[in-house]
């Protein structure tokens, strides 16, 4: 698991950065590490459509899991598997992605990743 495998861990925070600095295999594995965050969210987006949960629960939980696809690396990924996904839920995705992402910046991202952000860093709040 990513938790507790150091190199899984590092070819995802790699792969956020940007594709072209993982190998093939690497490439592979960095996909299948963020397929499940788009996964849950296309499930929890039928859910709402099939009234069985809430809009602002799937809202929080949606925000969360894509803000990986504001890094270089989850805009790769999407550009490539956006058609795999259902077509209503991936147009949710582009309406999401085509917003003011602002505090959401790269810079701010991987910072928060490496774990260099600081409360004093108003680059990284």
């Amino acid at each position: 698991s990513i938790v507790s495998n150091e190199d899984v861990a590092d070819i995802f925070n790699r792969g956020l950065q940007g594709m072209a600095g993982l190998n093939e295999a690497e490439r592979t594995r960095f996909s299948f590490l963020l397929a499940p965050f788009l996964g849950h969210s296309q499930l929890e987006y039928k859910e709402v459509a099939d009234g069985l949960r809430s809009r602002a629960d799937y809202e929080r939980n949606f925000a969360a899991r894509m803000r990986f696809l504001l890094t270089p690396g989850g805009t790769e990924f999407w550009e490539v598997q956006r058609t795999t996904y259902d077509p209503d839920f991936s147009a949710e995705v582009d309406a999401w992605l085509a917003r003011d992402h602002t505090e959401h910046t790269y810079h701010r991202q991987m910072s928060r990743i490496a774990g260099t952000a600081t409360d004093n860093d108003p680059t990284t709040r």
